[in-house]
């Protein structure tokens, strides 16, 4: 199988907010695998393929803002997930998002995820 992929994705496992212009609060996702590029999102509901979104994530103690691109959806009643593109990260953020990037590429035992994130092994919790 050919692999379309630019960059790898990584296991992740924590939590965000999808959110938009119509509904500030947002919607709590779980990320499931994430890259330079996009990532994967759990519990999105039904968001549609082309709407985009805020994606914030929270991690050591600062937010990785994002606006997002649907690009594929799995809406419910399957697990609800839907992959998201990267359409542009805060300049102040990028860093931030490299570094998540490559402590997951550098953790024991976590090499990159296939595209719908890999069941088989545990989600990276990154602190």
């Amino acid at each position: 199988m050919h692999n379309r992929r630019r960059v790898s994705r990584y296991l992740f496992g924590l939590s965000a907010r999808l959110s938009d212009s119509a509904d500030p609060v947002g919607l709590d996702v779980r990320v499931v695998n994430i890259s330079t590029q996009g990532c994967c999102v759990e519990g999105s509901g039904a968001l549609k393929v082309g709407e985009r979104r805020v994606l914030v994530i929270s991690w050591r103690a600062s937010e990785i803002r994002a606006e997002v691109a649907v690009i594929w959806s799995d809406p419910p009643p399957g697990a609800g997930r839907a992959g998201l593109c990267f359409r542009w990260v805060r300049p102040e953020d990028q860093p931030l998002l490299l570094e998540l990037c490559s402590i997951l590429a550098n953790q024991p035992d976590s090499g990159p995820a296939d595209a719908e994130g890999d069941k088989s092994r545990p989600h990276r919790q990154v602190a």
